[in-house]
């Protein structure tokens, strides 16, 4: 190695009791001057935190200080130095600075470097006690160096199924690396690779989300590689968060049902994701014994940043209630909620919408002859109503895309989708 590598992690209640508290949230910045500083929201919640510095002798004239400052909303604390073991270079004398503090602060930054020159990246991680969520840490004092380590994590048992999540930070973390977590709890294995910088140089994080884990799975195992011919780096604390029974796999913060010319918008946002394979848009009109389903939105996995998600579709006469469903990799399945939009112009429609086999055209105006148009303008169907309001018309052998429903006496026309 021949740079000095520099991280703080900052989160609560720091090994056995972890048992009762959850880690929430890690964040994580580059820095090389000594300057980095992170900060915090406010949390209530929060009582207690741990910092780390991840030091290397080449930058502290060839041994590393006893001790590093740092200050903790701009008051000084001092943290005490723990042997690291270099698998690259065991002659090189490497320190982890480590301690806790029972604050709840706003800021954390470097203060003193005591005799080194830089450093590389800084991460905070925050913590809330909660006896409902439970984490797991596993403290890594060593270098990976284009090696592999392994940790086990004991988890509590439990009666129901349960989704566990597993962090790390990635220290001393370059441009040209990339990292590989691989976990294993019960018969699901999952592997997840990280090589994007976060806020800075040589600052990263790793997670693996695992879904419906049973609840007799005490046990996590974990291997995190340097999987791409960086320099060496490695995590400094691993940490399981289990009991997710009241998260949701979706944070929706909004969605909204609008009418727009011919057709209706759909909108709605996430500020989180975890595990969401794709989102399903269903419909239901005064004719329809349920709900059917209109289109369905990639999602993102899992995300812990705002999306927003839009979509049109064919804006259909009468009451048309709208349903936004999640839908897990799983298969697990989410109600966000109905909508309903009301649209009556001259009484002309095209049930269902999208359709398959069967639409049925209705009208209370005086058209006698209704004909339908593909996307190319050619004729595919025509037929007349015969002084009636409403006809079921075959669309059984129509090739799947859109199409356009004249009414012409009427002169109205609607869109329709075959699927």
């Amino acid at each position: 190695m021949n740079k000095f590598t520099f991280v703080i992690l900052v989160y609560l209640f720091y090994l056995p009791t972890f048992l009762s508290s959850q880690i929430i949230d890690l964040s994580v910045v580059g820095t090389r001057d000594g300057s980095g500083e992170i900060i915090l929201d406010e949390n209530e919640n929060v009582s207690q935190i741990i910092v780390e510095v991840w030091t290397e002798a080449a930058d502290c004239n060839g041994n590393p200080p006893s001790m590093i400052d740092v200050a903790i909303d701009e008051d000084i604390y001092t943290l005490n130095g723990y042997n690291v073991k270099d698998p690259s270079n065991s002659s090189t004398p490497e320190k982890i600075f480590r301690d806790t503090f029972n604050l709840s602060p706003t800021s954390v930054k470097i203060a003193n470097l005591n005799g080194c020159n830089a450093a590389a990246s800084m991460a905070v991680y925050e913590v809330i006690n909660s006896s409902a969520k439970q984490s797991e840490v596993a403290v890594v004092e060593t270098e990976l160096s284009g090696n592999c380590i392994n940790r086990t994590l004991d988890i509590q048992p439990q009666d129901d199924s349960r989704s566990i999540e597993v962090v790390s930070s990635l220290h001393e973390f370059k441009s040209d690396a990339e990292a590989k977590m691989i976990v294993t709890a019960g018969s699901q294995t999952v592997e997840a690779f990280q090589s994007d910088l976060v806020n800075g140089s040589e600052a990263s994080r790793i997670d693996v989300m695992l879904t419906n884990v049973p609840g007799n799975v005490t046990e996590i195992d974990v291997e995190v590689c340097d999987n791409g011919g960086a320099d060496s780096f490695g995590p400094g604390i691993i940490f399981t968060n289990y009991d997710y029974a009241e998260l949701l796999p979706v944070d929706l913060m909004s969605w909204s049902v609008k009418k727009s010319d011919d057709q209706v918008i759909i909108n709605w946002q996430t500020s989180q994701e975890v595990n969401n394979d794709y989102f399903e848009i269903l419909y239901s009109t005064f004719d329809d014994a349920g709900f059917n389903t209109a289109t369905t939105v990639k999602g993102n996995g899992t995300k812990y940043s705002l999306t927003e998600y839009s979509i049109s579709l064919p804006l259909m006469d009468g009451r048309t209630l709208y349903q936004l469903v999640q839908v897990d990799y799983d298969g697990q399945r989410q109600s966000l909620g109905i909508k309903a939009i009301d649209h009556d112009h001259h009484n002309t429609g095209v049930y269902p919408n999208p359709a398959t086999s069967q639409i049925k055209v209705q009208t209370s105006l005086n058209s006698e002859k209704v004909v339908i148009y593909d996307s190319a303008g050619n004729l595919v169907r025509k037929t007349r109503l015969n002084g009636r309001t409403e006809k079921m018309v075959n669309v059984q052998d129509l090739t799947e895309g859109l199409y356009m429903v004249k009414f012409l006496n009427a002169d109205e026309s609607k869109k329709l989708i075959v699927k």
